[in-house]
């Protein structure tokens, strides 16, 4: 997954929508943690709560647009490295779950 992720970071970070998000972020360590994520997400547990990804995101103001953008990275990333129609399925749909809780709304934050 360390390959996967790496190259979806990659593209992320090329993204003028998205690289702002990523100024000073410790990639090695992200790269890491969603590595895991997606371990996790593969076996039907993404492994945080909406609580903790809306205390993690809640200072960047991410977007609708920019939530978007992240998901068609991701699904191109996925592509790219071949993986299998349900992970892949799944592994997005983890993504995707966690919108409400990422996406800063109605000035209230994530």
């Amino acid at each position: 997954m360390i390959r996967l992720v790496t190259s979806f970071y990659s593209k992320v970070l090329e993204s003028p929508v998205l690289s702002p998000y990523f100024t000073g972020v410790p990639m090695d360590s992200l790269i890491a943690k969603q590595a895991s994520f997606i371990d996790t997400a593969i076996q039907g547990n993404p492994g945080y709560s909406a609580a903790d990804l809306q205390r993690l995101h809640a200072h960047l103001k991410i977007d609708n647009r920019a939530f978007d953008e992240l998901l068609a990275i991701l699904d191109n990333s996925l592509r790219d490295h071949a993986i299998p129609g349900d992970t892949s399925s799944r592994i997005h749909d983890a993504f995707a779950s966690f919108r409400q809780a990422i996406v800063y709304a109605n000035g209230k934050g994530a």
